[in-house]
């Protein structure tokens, strides 16, 4: 089942990070990353966890809103 989350990642601060969250989270559905709210919301099957966990070891810690 598809379902929309939405995640704050408060250390991204400039395009490289948004690439760098680009290249972690590239096997996921689908996804947009907002470099201005701190946020990436990502559309499909992953858990909650599965996307915490890519972004933790890219070195994006995050939380889910």
């Amino acid at each position: 089942m598809k379902r929309k989350q939405s995640f704050k990642v408060a250390s991204m601060s400039c395009n490289h990070c948004v690439g760098n969250i680009t290249k972690a989270l590239k096997e996921l559905e689908k996804f947009k990353i907002n470099l201005k709210k701190k946020q990436v919301d990502i559309t499909g099957d992953v858990t909650s966890q599965e996307v915490l966990t890519c972004l933790e070891e890219a070195g994006y810690p995050a939380e889910v809103l």
